[in-house]
């Protein structure tokens, strides 16, 4: 297991494969993954440290493989990784449309980056109920940016003010844009 330690202003650290994280968290580690790939989502800056541990013997050597615990601008993108980023094509854009109801919460936890909006979890309530209905590749996951509400621009302050105005009945409609190297699908047969 990789098990993160330290600190990270809200909501949480990511990492890929897409889990989200608080300190302290245990998160599940293939034996054949070679690297986890840590990042701050949070507004301010983070530290943390990642240990493996593992029920398994030695392989031979004496000591256990290591994980080295790095961050894209520390090392570079490795050169598959920049080529398949070069031809990924432009971002996935969709639209998401949350209609509150009386007693539900909205369930949508969003914070800035540099002027944009972007999603820290999508839990319980409206947002959740929509994640639950629709196809994987319009669930609202962290990390999404949300480029529009309701047809105006999203910046933090109008989707505070757009949020506090939502009465029961009406209807949220997000543009979201994700980056699809950011989006990964597990195997089926990953945990």
């Amino acid at each position: 297991a990789v098990c993160l330690q330290g600190g990270s202003a809200a909501p949480a650290v990511a990492c890929l494969p897409r889990f989200v994280a608080f300190s302290g968290d245990v998160l599940p580690f293939a034996s054949h993954t070679r690297e986890v790939l840590l990042r701050n989502t949070g507004a301010r800056p983070a530290y943390f440290r990642a240990r493996l541990t593992s029920r398994a013997a030695p392989s031979g050597c004496g000591e256990y493989e290591q994980l080295w615990v790095v961050s894209p601008e520390e090392v570079g993108l490795r050169q598959e990784q920049a080529q398949l980023m070069a031809t990924e094509g432009p971002r996935e854009e969709f639209s998401v449309a949350l209609a509150k109801v009386e007693d539900a919460a909205l369930g949508l936890e969003v914070y800035a980056n540099d002027g944009s909006v972007v999603v820290g979890a999508a839990s319980a309530g409206v947002a959740e109920a929509w994640n639950s209905r629709c196809a994987p590749h319009l669930q609202l996951l962290p990390g999404d940016e949300i480029l529009e509400a309701n047809g105006a621009d999203a910046t933090p302050a109008a989707l505070r003010e757009l949020y506090g105005a939502l009465a029961a009945g009406q209807e949220l409609v997000l543009r979201v844009r994700r980056s699809r190297a950011e989006y990964l699908r597990l195997p089926p047969n990953y945990l």
